[in-house]
């Protein structure tokens, strides 16, 4: 059953110059698991608006039975004081507040408020808060938990399920991987493979987009292209476009070479023989039928008209190839084989411990991946290695030689006032080139460099304070969700980077295919 088909949709910012979509066309179904991808500012929000009818657009957007979207946003606000069962009440209001005035006690007009409770499924909400509770891996218990006492994943998880019990035509899910723990992310996985609600997810997770998509729409410069398949098959179908279309873009160029070679030398040979007609060419000789002169010339001209004609569809057939950037991370290679010594570290919280009597070793070079659930103590170990914390108890020996770069989530290093290629740089303008390079391999280009801090997206944030890191040159590289925010372009591009970086190196990601990639060796919290 089609649910929604658009049909040449069309968008522009009023302060734009261009149009951010232009003539897209699109249908979703009852079954469809849609990957949304493309580079930052390509337009999947602006699309995502649209189908939730937040935005005016030109052309035309068909619905059947599909009017109740539900959307879940990036990023995540809850009301702390709320407990799970509020939260669940909150997707319907006209409940919620029924909900709430029955809790007053006002005993006149508690006999109407339980009619009207009834009369809008107040019970039967009830049951079904139990029951995809459930479904999503909550006990009877974590119904009346605060939701502030919540992980990431299960925040995640509850969103999802308040999204789901109202029983949309469609899910929209924009980056629903980050912030959530690799156990939350394969059971996400798992449920939305199998869920009978259609959806469109937007992620640069590309292992997550593999396991549960069944059709890649990639926003680019040629507008929105469907593929019937995961992210690996959209990788092997563009791939095999590009060599078609390269190989196509080469037999054009020989038969466009031939061409000229064969217009040169009819053009040649006749200018040769041009001298027995007149240099004007009209003395009767060259009119006649059979000077060869003339007709070589002739032929030199149509063969020149069908070169042209070759040329042009040639031109406006070339493939877009962009261009791969690429940077390399520079740090010191001196310094003792021993870089790092953690000796029985223990810290905790009043409520949790989080490690006791942990310890372990780095050698120069190493490249670790610390990994665990949401809450197990990641971020936590980071900023007791590098310093940002202390111990309760241990001790943390790093070389003397070694050089730190440490990239936390939080960017609270940046400095708001300056610029993108300031701040990169540290006022070293011998460093502008690289730092250009850099941004660039990050999508931050052209006069993108020199936009104030302040007004940056938490994407542009992100990818200026890893830059900032990345430049420091360090022997020591500790990233703490270095991918979170980056669009596939970029991760891959830091992949490559951190891949060949000689020096020591410890990482925390949610990212599997990025953490498999540049590390060897785990830890696990």
């Amino acid at each position: 059953m089609l649910y929604i088909q658009g049909q040449n949709i069309s968008f522009k910012y009023e302060e734009a110059e261009n149009g951010i979509l232009k003539n897209i066309s699109f249908t979703i179904d009852k079954d469809s698991k849609i990957g949304l991808i493309g580079s930052n500012g390509c337009g999947k929000t602006t699309l995502l608006k649209i189908l939730l009818g937040q935005l005016p657009f030109e052309g035309n957007l068909h619905r059947n039975n599909a009017d109740n979207i539900a959307y879940l946003p990036q990023e995540l606000e809850f009301d702390d004081d709320l407990t799970m069962t509020d939260y669940f009440f909150n997707s319907r209001p006209e409940l919620a507040e029924l909900r709430k005035r029955l809790s007053g006690n006002d005993a006149e007009e508690t006999g109407l408020l339980w009619y009207d409770y009834e009369k809008f499924d107040g019970f039967r909400f009830e049951a079904d808060i139990e029951r995809i509770a459930g479904q999503f891996g909550f006990c009877e218990n974590d119904l009346e938990r605060p939701v502030s006492s919540f992980s990431g994943g299960e925040k995640t998880k509850l969103a999802i399920a308040s999204l789901l019990i109202i029983e949309p035509d469609l899910l929209i899910l924009d980056e629903p991987t980050n912030h959530i723990d690799e156990d939350s992310l394969v059971w996400l996985e798992g449920y939305l493979a199998n869920i009978k609600t259609p959806y469109i997810v937007v992620s640069h997770d590309r292992k997550f987009l593999d396991n549960c998509t069944r059709k890649i729409w990639e926003l680019g410069r040629d507008g929105l292209k469907e593929y019937s398949g995961n992210y690996s098959f959209y990788r092997q179908e563009q791939e095999k476009e590009l060599n078609y279309k390269t190989e196509q873009q080469k037999t054009a160029n020989r038969k466009i070479k031939q061409l000229k070679q064969a217009y040169s030398d009819r053009k040649q040979w006749a200018e040769t023989h041009q001298a027995s007609t007149g240099t004007e060419g009209n003395a009767k000789t060259y009119n006649s039928i059979t000077n060869f002169a003339k007709y070589a010339m002739q032929k030199a001209k149509n063969i020149e008209n069908r070169m042209e004609k070759l040329i042009e569809k040639a031109e406006s057939e070339k493939p877009f190839i962009e261009k791969k950037r690429s940077f390399s991370i520079d740090g010191e290679r001196s310094g003792g084989n021993v870089v790092l010594r953690v000796e029985d570290l223990s810290f905790g919280f009043t409520e949790k411990l989080l490690f006791d009597g942990f310890s372990f070793e780095l050698k120069r070079g190493d490249r670790l991946a610390v990994c665990g659930k949401n809450g197990s103590g990641k971020s936590t170990l980071l900023k007791i290695l590098t310093g940002n914390l202390t111990a309760d108890q241990g001790a943390v020996k790093w070389s003397p030689s070694a050089k730190i770069g440490y990239y936390a989530q939080e960017f609270e290093n940046l400095d708001l006032s300056k610029t993108i290629l300031e701040e990169v740089t540290q006022g070293n303008n011998l460093l502008q080139s690289k730092a250009r390079t850099l941004l660039g391999c990050l999508k931050i280009e052209k006069d993108m460099v020199f936009r104030r801090i302040s007004g940056l997206s938490i994407g542009e944030r992100s990818k200026t304070a890893l830059a900032k890191i990345l430049m420091t040159e360090p022997s020591v590289l500790i990233l703490d969700e270095p991918t979170n925010h980056l669009e596939i372009e970029s991760r891959e591009a830091l992949e490559n980077a951190v891949t060949d970086y000689k020096g020591t190196l410890i990482v925390v990601s949610h990212d599997r295919y990025f953490r498999e990639k540049v590390t060897v060796k785990m830890i696990e919290l």
